[in-house]
């Protein structure tokens, strides 16, 4: 499980990252793993909260989570894990975003 650190933007030792992702990462790399063709849904039921929120905003170029709200700065991605569909980005406040074919599922997960 290979997990990138967004060591541009935070400083904090790789343990402590990886105790506040929780359990996201060993998530995703289970769907890795498995093969599974639905990351979105993977995640969903490994969650076991019910249906996922999606959130309004976009991933940019540079994995950054650029929020609908103009008053809202751009969260830098704290980390993020390969996966056949693309990468998926973790970023502060739990928010994590999941590649799909039509571009980005975006939720919180925490």
């Amino acid at each position: 499980m290979i997990v990138d650190i967004n060591k541009e933007h935070f400083d904090a030792p790789r343990p402590q990252i990886m105790e506040a992702l929780g359990l996201l990462p060993l998530w995703v790399a289970e769907y890795n793993l498995l093969m599974k063709d639905d990351l979105v849904e993977y995640m969903e039921n490994s969650y076991g909260f019910g249906k996922l929120y999606e959130f309004e905003g976009e991933v940019l170029d540079d994995g950054n989570y650029r929020s609908p709200h103009q008053e809202d700065e751009d969260l830098p991605w704290v980390a993020k894990m390969k996966t056949k569909d693309g990468d998926v980005y973790f970023y502060q406040y739990a928010i994590t975003a999941l590649p799909t074919p039509d571009g980005y599922f975006i939720t919180r997960m925490d």
